[in-house]
């Protein structure tokens, strides 16, 4: 970090050392405040997978910033079952990542009373997300047991 000190004033009559330094914090907050998004974006992958003796695998979110609104999940289905979801709400950033978190929690509330039809259940998230996003907002996500 750099900030030089000088007597020059902008064109708006502030010193250039005052814009200079606010800049740099400024920015020093940004990327505070992206770097608490992006942990708290973290505690929305899932930390405990299903055990599966049949089947070795792992998960990984990788954002192209530092949040997005890319996420996957798995869900508790009947009959000792599983379900695996992979999202991606469009755009990016911390609405991308705020649209991920409320389609998330709608996903897993109405899982607990829809879990024994998926259709039912994908048709009611479907709904609750344009019901509380705006017109532009759009979302793509695969379900399956």
């Amino acid at each position: 970090m750099e900030v030089s000190m000088t007597n020059a004033q902008d064109g708006r009559g502030k010193p250039t050392s005052q814009i200079a330094t606010t800049d740099v914090l400024a920015s020093r907050r940004t990327d505070y405040d992206m770097e608490l998004w992006r942990e708290a974006q973290a505690q929305f992958l899932p930390r405990k997978f299903p055990d599966l003796k049949t089947l070795s695998y792992a998960g990984i979110c990788l954002p192209a910033g530092r949040v997005c609104g890319d996420f996957y999940d798995f869900l508790s289905l009947p009959y000792q079952c599983f379900g695996l979801v992979v999202g991606d709400i469009a755009g990016t950033g911390v609405a991308a990542a705020l649209q991920m978190a409320n389609l998330q929690a709608t996903l897993r509330t109405l899982c607990r009373a829809l879990s024994h039809d998926l259709r039912e259940l994908l048709r009611s998230v479907s709904d609750m997300f344009r019901e509380n996003t705006s017109d532009r907002s759009h979302a793509e996500s695969q379900a399956g047991p």
